[in-house]
This record gives C-alpha cells, structure tokens and sequence, in this order.
C-alpha cells in the first residue's frame, strides 16, 4: 500500500491568497493560487503565472493589514545568472519549504523606490515581507528569492525583516559568459538592469553619471556586477548577526550536495539527507528554467566555452575595460564566512 501524506496532498492542493504584485493605483492584487503553482513557475508574476484572465482581490494598500505574526525568513539574494533558481528548486519541498523565486510585488516596489527613495518605500515593503513570511503548511518555512535587482534594496528588507540570507554570486567572468549567452533578446533588459542597480550608489556617484545614462551592452554588464557587489558588500558590513554566507556559483557546481546540505542547515531546514540527495540528484541534472529538459555539468562547460570561444575578444577587452575603469573606484565585499 502507498504511504502518502492526505495532509500534506491538501496542503499543496488547497489554493490560497497569494499576494502576487502591486498596481499603479496603489492596490494589493492577490490571487488564488496553490503551492504547487507557486513552486513550478520561475517567476511570480501575472504573466509567468498565467494570471492575465482571472480578476484579483484588489486590496489598497491604505487598508491592507499585514500578518500580526512574524514569521523567520529566509533570502537567497543572487547577481543573476548564477544558478540561484536551480538552488532554490534543489531546496524546495512544497508545501513544507516553498521557496518564493523573484516575487513581482517586491520587484514593482524596487522600481517605485527609484521615484520616490528608499525610506518611503519603507511601509510597503514590510507589509509586503510579512504577508509573503506566511508558511504554507504547519512548522512550514518559507524562503524569498528576490529579483536581482531588488539588490538595492538589500539594506531595507534585512533592516526591516531581518533573516537569514546567503548571497550568491558569479566571478565578473562567468557574469560577463552569461550575458553574452542570452544575446540578443536579453541586451535591453541588462542595460535597464545596469540603470536600475547604479541608482544612487557610490559607484555612480564615483563615475559621475545619471540615473538613466545610456550605458553600451558589455559597460551595463559590468556596471550591474559592480553595482550587486556594492550592495553585498554594504550588508555584510552591516551584518553584526552573524546572518549572511556567501556562494559562489562555481563552488555550488562543483559540490552540489555540498551547497544544497550547508544552505538547509544554515536556514533551518528540517531535512534528511537522502531528502537532500535526490532533492540534488534530480534539479543538478536538468534545465532548471525548462524542468523537461537535461542539463548537465558536461552540457554547462560546453555551453559556455562555446560562449567563450565565440566572444573571446569581446570578453577580453570587457574585462580590461572594467579592470581600468571600474575596479579602482568599486566597493567590493570585506571579509564574510563562505557557506561552504
């Protein structure tokens, strides 16, 4: 006879409010959803979710009461292109640990903090964290990996909502192979990436340059590199909890089992470890954007030494350019314990 969990069956099954985004009107917009949904899509968002014909609970943000109890957190804070959604899906078990990836909600008030500065986004932001904190089943944990260009609000949610959080990062290198990997249709959202990440940080201030200056392709990524280890940087130093680890994608590749182990002991994860071992051996073997699809560690080096070899000249004169022009003046992370 199968074992199977009914209570756990509900749980995954059972929809619930989810609170999805917030609207140029100021409105909450909240969806039906079930946890299962919430685990499968990469992105939260109406149209990842496939939101676009089902009306919202519309709730204005004035009379929106957030959750009077403060759940423990979890962040994974990413620089994009650095195996966060694969990390994230390897520490998933719905519903007991549902990891949020790229929550829209937190995203539009990233965007709105650019008109308006950080400290006024400051009430939105906490009800927004405290709604999300929510557990989905009983002793159940939540994780919130937000977009990375929510970086720069790094300080505001770990001031605010103060949790655990591991950072994840890519070499300059690897950063650079990526963006060049999802040329041409990602050019425009790397160079909106690079504005959005600049905006009011001492690397701007340094280059003397405008919010919404025209950076090329290859200065954007650099400029978004640079900018996401700024923000690292200045919540490590302010991290006196002892709260944050860093990871580098390079080392969660080559010890997968490693990294997943040491994430859920560092969160708290109730975990076994031949949970973790197929939780590992299932999402490190295939496209973590395109679960049907294999995807190994041989696929990842072919790919991107093909990406290397196709832009090698590029790729060099990037790195000299950035060497030059952007490593005298950047504020890089100080000393922070590595997760493994």
């Amino acid at each position: 006879m199968l074992n199977v969990n009914i209570g756990a069956m509900n749980e995954i099954n059972t929809p619930r409010n989810f609170l999805c985004t917030i609207n140029a009107e100021g409105e909450y917009l909240f969806y039906s959803l079930k946890a299962s949904e919430i685990e499968q899509a990469n992105f939260l968002d109406i149209h990842n979710l496939k939101l676009e014909a089902v009306l919202p609970e519309r709730i204005p943000v004035r009379d929106f009461v957030p959750p009077a109890q403060a759940w423990p957190l979890r962040y994974i804070f990413h620089t994009a292109f650095c195996g966060s959604t694969l990390l994230s899906r390897a520490l998933n078990q719905t519903p007991r640990d549902l990891v949020l990836k790229e929550p829209d909600v937190l995203m539009k008030i990233s965007s709105q903090s650019l008109l308006v500065g950080n400290e006024n986004i400051s009430p939105f932001l906490l009800a927004s964290l405290k709604e999300l904190s929510r557990p989905w089943a009983p002793s159940g944990s939540v994780i919130i990996k937000p977009s990375n260009s929510v970086n720069r609000l790094i300080l505001e949610i770990l001031g605010h909502y103060p949790g655990r959080a591991i950072l994840l990062y890519s070499s300059l290198e690897e950063f650079l192979v990526s963006c060049f990997k999802k040329l041409p249709h990602a050019e425009q959202k790397i160079r909106w990436m690079a504005q959005h990440l600049i905006h009011h940080t001492e690397l701007q201030k340094k280059l003397n340059v405008g919010s919404n200056h025209p950076f090329g392709f290859i200065e954007s990524c650099v400029i978004a590199w640079y900018s996401q280890m700024e923000y690292f940087a200045k919540a490590i130093e302010r991290d006196t909890n002892d709260q944050i680890r860093m990871l580098e994608m390079k080392d969660m590749l080559a010890k997968p089992f490693e990294a997943v182990h040491a994430a859920s002991q560092f969160f708290g994860l109730d975990r076994t470890l031949t949970e973790l071992e197929a939780s590992v051996s299932r999402e490190f073997s295939r496209n973590s954007k395109n679960l049907d699809k294999a995807y190994t560690d041989t696929d990842r080096s072919l790919e991107a030494n093909r990406v290397k070899i196709e832009y090698s000249s590029v790729l060099a004169e990037a790195l000299k350019w950035a060497e030059a022009n952007i490593a005298p003046v950047a504020i890089m992370p100080g000393q922070c314990k590595s997760l493994i």
